[in-house]
């Protein structure tokens, strides 16, 4: 009995180191690496009467982004900025400027808490459908550009991992740690973010101002979003190469305020609905990483008489060592 009954204990114990040394942590060591990104944004707008389905779609012009990240005492930084211009396309486009910086770490005796703050920064967009907008233009003419509007969305997310020795976020997005077998979780998120979309004149065209009701001359608008999300990542595991897919969906509550020329703010509280897909790809060694990472992102906002969609797809390049 004495024999069987360590046998048991000893078979715990093994099993139980093995579970745990699924997720090596590697947060504590100096992280060095070079980032590159290419970002797909959208921000459209359209009047909120649906006999009128005139869109305007706004686009910045980036070619792409280069910058760097850091990771120390278990905190990572990440700095983009826009580092590819082509001459003709700044003709046709216009020049965006852009400005990127993203803060994230780790909490928990597993790593079970991801916590990670943001702030971006648009300034200068074309209207992508500038034909349907001025009858005048063809495809090969200048867009209509707005040198002066901009963009600023800023926020922060807590996401708990309900198996943190089984997935690791933090292996599959921030390659602190690394995961050794496949495995996923179920996740929940929380997340807080403010969107800032203002210009120094209407927002919205002449050649469609009249269709957009009330708020057709919007010069700012500000949307402050509270979400909770669920949702479940699995990550494939072969050797240090991994495969990471991810998907949140929630709802939540928006604050918004606006404000139209010549008029005071106005305001109102609306619920939301919020979809996040994320997926990354690449290897993930002792001492050296390379991933790639694609993020899909949708939210929706509305004033009294217009409706406003923003759509981000981002692929990313992370080439880095650790220390």
């Amino acid at each position: 009995m004495f024999i069987l009954r360590n046998s048991y204990i000893l078979l715990f114990l093994f099993i139980s180191i093995k579970t745990s040394a699924n997720i090596k942590n590697h947060s504590r060591r100096f992280h060095l690496g070079l980032t590159t990104a290419s970002p797909s944004y959208q921000l459209s707008f359209t009047p909120e009467e649906v006999s009128t389905e005139q869109k305007v779609n706004f686009r910045p012009n980036i070619l792409g982004l280069g910058g760097y990240r850091l990771t120390l005492f278990g905190f990572t930084l990440t700095y983009l900025e826009d580092a590819i211009r082509n001459e003709k396309d700044d003709i046709k486009f216009g020049k965006t400027s852009y400005e990127d910086i993203r803060l994230s770490t780790y909490w928990g005796n597993k790593e079970q808490w991801y916590i990670n703050g943001y702030y971006t920064r648009y300034k200068g967009l074309y209207i992508d459908n500038s034909e349907e907008i001025d009858s005048n233009l063809s495809s090969i003419d200048p867009k209509i550009y707005n040198e002066d509007l901009e963009v600023f969305n800023a926020g922060g997310a807590i996401l708990y991992t309900f198996k943190p020795s089984e997935y690791s976020l933090a292996a599959a997005y921030s390659q602190t740690s690394q995961q050794k077998k496949s495995g996923g979780s179920w996740l929940i998120r929380l997340s807080s973010d403010s969107t800032l979309i203002k210009d120094s004149t209407a927002i919205i065209p002449t050649q469609v101002r009249t269709l957009y009701g009330t708020d057709q001359n919007l010069i700012k608008t500000q949307f402050v979003s509270t979400t909770f999300q669920g949702g479940y990542g699995y990550t494939v595991v072969l050797s240090n190469f991994f495969l990471n897919l991810q998907g949140l969906y929630g709802v939540g509550i928006q604050n918004r305020k606006w404000t139209n020329e010549g008029e005071k703010n106005q305001s109102s509280n609306t619920n939301i609905s919020k979809l996040s897909l994320w997926a990354a790809l690449g290897y993930n060694g002792d001492d050296f990483f390379l991933t790639i990472k694609h993020l899909n992102d949708e939210t929706k906002y509305e004033t009294k008489s217009i409706n406003i969609f923003s759509n981000l797809s981002w692929l990313q390049l992370d080439l880095g060592v650790r220390f």
